[in-house]
């Protein structure tokens, strides 16, 4: 589920960076000119620090005693290079060079890098209401196959 709304975020973060991107030469697409645009956003965008805080953010909802711990295990135990490698090889298979170019411009603005700061916020706001809406939706689903098989 959280999966799902990252990737939500991240299109309407590469939505708005086509829309604030300068008009420039295109940018040839290319496997080659991907994975250096992907490396070079998460350059801008470390995974290690989106890691720390999701497990910040998913500690908050823990007693005050259980926090730093939960913290200091999900950071030690998550393998940050796996989730890298897979969300490098993602970027350069479903996104555009161009796209690419965008996202990296707009992460390299400084509203960009304030932005992407607040995501953490924002999904904390938005996530309950999304896990609440897929189990009313799934629950509403199961209730309608009861009914149909009996």
């Amino acid at each position: 589920m959280k999966f799902v709304v990252k990737s939500v975020l991240l299109a309407s973060a590469i939505a708005l960076a086509a829309c604030n991107a300068k008009t420039e030469a295109p940018v040839q697409d290319s496997p080659e000119a991907r994975t250096e645009l992907v490396n070079k956003y998460f350059k801008l965008v470390p995974l290690t620090q989106m890691v720390n805080d999701i497990s910040v953010e998913m500690a908050n909802n823990l007693p005050p005693e259980q926090r730093q711990d939960f913290i200091q295990f999900m950071t030690q135990e998550i393998r940050v290079d796996v989730l890298e490698t897979a969300a490098k090889e993602s970027m350069s298979k479903h996104m555009t060079a161009q796209e690419l170019s965008a996202f990296v411009a707009f992460m390299e603005k400084p509203e960009g890098k304030s932005a992407m700061g607040k995501m953490k916020f924002y999904m904390a706001d938005i996530m309950p209401v999304a896990q609440q809406e897929v189990m009313r939706a799934v629950a509403k689903r199961q209730g309608q196959g009861q009914s149909q098989g009996q």
